[in-house]
């Protein structure tokens, strides 16, 4: 899979040496996305056999999400219109597993703002490099089924873990565009797209506390985890585009 990420990033930043010609449009995107996640639970899953609780299964999440693009924002650029904005949230669907004497969940929301570019070469097609940063927030939760029994001391029979990290983003895509109207220089368009991206987690880099917390308490015996790692996801959006 990331053979695949480099070949198609790769493609996307070549592009423009061989396109004869460029369609830049202004444009906005609104999109409802769609995909799947793969995450590394082999230190998790490790920790969790230490302590005799079961382990997290599958080793891949199905998300949904929202996301809007746009190449106009007066915020951030007035002219340059092959650069494209991005902002995204992901929200994962729950993973569980179940024990006769436990239960545990492990999940992880995710908000990213990147830049692609845009590149076409019929219209109707178009490939893009991503690059950006991003947010997850991971929670495990470890759900004792007996009432005497405590995972850490003074939690209770319910303990709830939460992660931040940071993330670098780096990835491609591909877009196909069904013309649904052309008025002048106004184009509406139904848009699906595909893309590709690994995330990098930033927490070597120490700008935040990378410890998995319970409420304002640090919990150190839990081990590193983040996620997305590896996200393949399609799109269904609308755009609108302006010819100068």
């Amino acid at each position: 899979m990331k053979r695949i990420i480099i070949i198609l990033t790769l493609i996307s930043s070549f592009s423009n040496l061989i396109a004869e010609e460029y369609y830049i449009p202004r444009e906005s995107v609104l999109a409802l996305t769609g995909g799947i996640y793969y995450d590394n639970t082999e230190d998790i899953n490790n920790f969790l056999s230490k302590n005799s609780l079961p382990n997290v299964k599958p080793e891949h999440v199905f998300y949904s999400g929202i996301q809007y693009k746009s190449n106009s924002m007066s915020l951030l650029n007035d002219k340059v219109y092959q650069y494209l904005y991005s902002f995204e949230l992901r929200v994962p669907f729950t993973r569980s597993v179940k024990s006769p004497d436990y239960s545990i969940e492990l999940q992880a929301w995710s908000f990213s703002a990147e830049i692609t570019t845009f590149e076409s070469f019929i219209k109707t097609v178009t490939v893009h490099p991503i690059l950006g940063f991003g947010v997850s927030n991971s929670n495990l939760s470890i759900t004792s089924k007996n009432t005497n029994e405590e995972f850490f001391t003074g939690n209770g029979t319910y303990s709830n873990f939460d992660k931040f990290t940071f993330l670098l983003n780096i990835g491609g895509g591909c877009d196909y565009r069904l013309n649904i109207l052309e008025n002048g220089k106004d184009t509406k368009n139904i848009i699906f797209s595909f893309e590709a991206r690994y995330s990098i987690s930033l927490d070597k880099l120490n700008l935040y506390n990378d410890s998995w917390t319970a409420g304002t308490k640090i919990i150190k015996e839990i081990p590193s985890y983040y996620a997305p790692g590896l996200s393949i996801e399609i799109k269904l959006g609308y755009e609108a585009q302006k010819n100068q």
